[in-house]
């Protein structure tokens, strides 16, 4: 499963930077070598969402997509929407490892299902829910908002990495110059927001992001 996985994928954050600014960001990212992203926006309705992901769909034909799944009533339409889009998968919120379960029965057996982990016993469990991969966060403090979860730190993914049956993603105030050491701590990649989002150039930003996972940077 790990060698499928791009070693790099960006989490949308169209409600604070805008859809324009956004999609620009991922078109240019996109020649950098991005090739998933997590199509979040937990307050949209379905239509908005379907809208800006058949958008950011247009922008690169390399370009795939995770719909992002949280806890509520639209759960079973953003699971949905993804046979919709024709996505890769789903990413199911942090706190409800359960919905994980729900998920893969929903879903073909060669669809990604991730899960938003805060911990390594969080993570353990949705793997056992049948989980594809998990985003283990935050190991910094964050460069998008203020959270809730301290900081785990490198060490702490270290060991999460070692320890687990499955794939991690190192979540959370990540940067290229850190992710070096993420790739040999034996993370499969990153996942970020600001610093591709907010870059000046997401293209060479995702080629940074990307090198240290080498031949599998093409994702």
């Amino acid at each position: 499963m790990s060698e499928s996985l791009p070693p790099l994928y960006v989490v949308t954050d169209a409600d604070r930077l805008g859809e324009e600014r956004v999609r620009d960001s991922i078109r240019s990212a996109a020649e950098g070598g991005l090739s998933m992203v997590q199509l979040r926006e937990p307050s949209w309705s379905i239509e908005r969402l379907e809208a800006f992901g058949r958008s950011l769909l247009g922008v690169s034909a390399g370009l795939s997509l995770v719909v992002s799944c949280h806890a509520g009533d639209d759960f079973t339409a953003r699971v949905e929407l993804a046979g919709r889009l024709g996505a890769r998968g789903v990413h199911v919120g942090g706190g409800e490892t359960g919905r994980v379960a729900e998920a893969r029965e929903a879903l073909d057996e060669d669809r990604l299902i991730g899960y938003s982990a805060h911990s390594a016993a969080e993570a353990a469990d949705a793997f056992e829910q049948g989980a594809s991969y998990v985003s283990l966060s935050p190991v910094f403090l964050p460069l998008s908002k203020t959270g809730e979860f301290q900081p785990l730190g490198l060490e702490e993914l270290g060991r999460a990495c070692s320890r687990l049956p499955g794939p991690v993603y190192a979540l959370g105030g990540v940067t290229s110059a850190a992710a070096s050491s993420i790739k040999d701590l034996g993370a499969v990649g990153v996942a970020v927001i600001t610093a591709i989002l907010e870059a000046d150039d997401p293209a060479g930003a995702s080629r940074k992001m990307r090198a240290p996972w080498g031949d599998r940077a093409a994702g």
